[in-house]
């Protein structure tokens, strides 16, 4: 028997069967279930409120790809050998709620580019280049036409920083600068922090030359003053300044 807008007291039933509507609603405590993205829906008496399970659906993709509504809360996979494109749609156009969440995850060679519409802002430091394959990005929709993207720690975006010091021997890909073996983890800085180190490293290189030019004269100046140690007088006294300084020197 099929009861409608019925009111229970006390009822008792044996296994039963409950059958949710397919079209959502907003009002609040309605319950319906989006057979498409498989989601439980809540209404809250302002909007429709998606409940999922804890397993992440997929959407493959093997070429630039524009984001549709049926991608919220979806893990989006670019795989691609060639450089492409993610784009993010107006809301006029593609109406994600506010605080849609879509993760986007680069499976090929292909770097991954996460490009706006215009009118859409995408608030992202430092960029919106996928750093490598196997990277990725969460979008996190904060307004209208605003998103947040956050890049996960493996995906912080670097470029390459011609380096001002001299070109060390060629090394495999993911070697060791120092032994030419592969080494056991890959490094990326960001250009930032390659450009203060390359700096730190010049300072550092700069400072051992200026020592080492002292050293070669302090070194002269003590085999001048060696030759006259046993005379005394001024030669004597410079022989013993001029060791007294070496020996600064070399605790530097």
């Amino acid at each position: 028997e099929t009861f409608t807008n019925k009111t229970f007291t006390s009822p008792v039933t044996n296994t039963p069967t409950l059958t949710l509507s397919t079209t959502s609603s907003t009002t609040d405590a309605r319950l319906s279930w989006d057979s498409t993205n498989k989601k439980l829906q809540v209404g809250n008496g302002t909007i429709s409120l998606d409940f999922a399970s804890s397993n992440v659906i997929t959407n493959a993709q093997v070429a630039s790809y524009t984001l549709v509504l049926a991608d919220k809360d979806k893990l989006v996979e670019v795989s691609n050998a060639s450089a492409n494109t993610l784009t993010v749609p107006l809301n006029s156009s593609v109406a994600f709620p506010v605080g849609t969440q879509i993760t986007i995850l680069q499976t090929g060679a292909g770097q991954t580019t996460i490009t706006a519409t215009g009118g859409v802002t995408i608030n992202a430091t430092p960029g919106l280049k996928l750093r490598a394959q196997w990277s990725s990005v969460t979008l996190i929709k904060r307004a209208t036409d605003t998103m947040g993207a956050v890049l996960r720690f493996d995906g912080p975006v670097c470029r390459p920083v011609p380096s001002r010091r001299k070109a060390a021997p060629a090394t495999p890909a993911g070697g060791d600068e120092r032994t030419g073996r592969p080494s056991s983890r890959s490094r990326c800085l960001l250009v930032q922090e390659q450009i203060a180190l390359d700096q730190l490293v010049d300072d550092a290189a700069n400072a051992v030359i200026a020592a080492a030019r002292l050293l070669d004269d302090l070194l002269d100046l003590r085999a001048v003053g060696e030759t006259n140690w046993s005379a005394g007088g001024e030669h004597g006294q410079l022989a013993r300044h001029v060791a007294g300084e070496l020996g600064l020197v070399l605790e530097e």
